[in-house]
């Protein structure tokens, strides 16, 4: 595959495909060849996008047996856009962490490898897929109804929903490794910055999420429900 078309100078779904396979089957060594410019950066955000659609369209049938309006456009517009901000975000704030310890690498860099460790949404999306209808109402809010889907059921099925759950956790937990590794490698950074970038990343990640990412998911389910 030549480096036109698996980091970006087409837009199709063939070019998106390539692309998504490089970054599963090469993961960090995909990137030896990326470039910081225009094009690539246009690129990288037109396969997140790419990506935040692929993972709703996954996860649509738990949302229609969830009750969710997921006919709505704007319902299918707000999921994806909450999707493809948050993992900007995310790519900000590592961008961000790496910088204070003494990265180099531009911004765009740094949102453009993020960008394309979201090959990796679809794969976690599949296997979340059994435990989505508890995620979904939790995210929702702990009323009644999730009450009474979640006691009694430490049984085998949500057992099991559970445990691919943790799977879907644990790809998207290696794709931020991942990630982070090329972008301490981008940024130029020794061993001991990039421990100290990493747990900064972690705490202020973690912040995030409490405090802006579940509450904004938790709005758009409510809106929707």
């Amino acid at each position: 595959m030549n480096r036109a078309t698996q980091w970006g100078q087409a837009t199709n779904a063939d070019a998106f495909a390539k692309t998504w396979a490089v970054v599963i089957t090469k993961r960090s060594k995909a990137f030896s060849e990326i470039e910081d410019d225009e094009a690539t950066s246009r690129y990288a955000i037109k396969f997140l996008f790419s990506m935040a659609v692929v993972c709703v369209v996954i996860e649509l049938p738990v949302a229609a047996v969830l009750g969710f309006k997921y006919q709505s456009s704007t319902y299918l517009i707000s999921s994806v856009m909450t999707n493809f901000v948050l993992w900007i975000a995310y790519a900000a704030i590592a961008h961000f962490c790496l910088t204070l310890v003494g990265g180099k690498a531009t911004l765009t860099t740094s949102v453009a490898i993020y960008c394309f460790i979201s090959a990796f949404f679809p794969i976690a999306a599949i296997l979340q897929l059994p435990y989505a209808k508890y995620a979904l109402i939790l995210l929702k809010g702990p009323d009644q109804s999730f009450s009474k889907l979640l006691l009694p059921e430490w049984d085998r099925d949500f057992f099991m929903a559970f445990l691919a759950g943790l799977a879907g956790t644990i790809v998207l937990i290696c794709a931020m490794v991942i990630a982070f590794r090329v972008l301490a490698h981008c940024h130029s950074l020794s061993g001991k910055q990039t421990a100290v970038a990493a747990f900064l990343y972690v705490v202020a990640l973690v912040a995030f999420v409490i405090a802006v990412g579940l509450p904004l998911q938790h709005l758009i389910l409510v809106a929707f429900s």
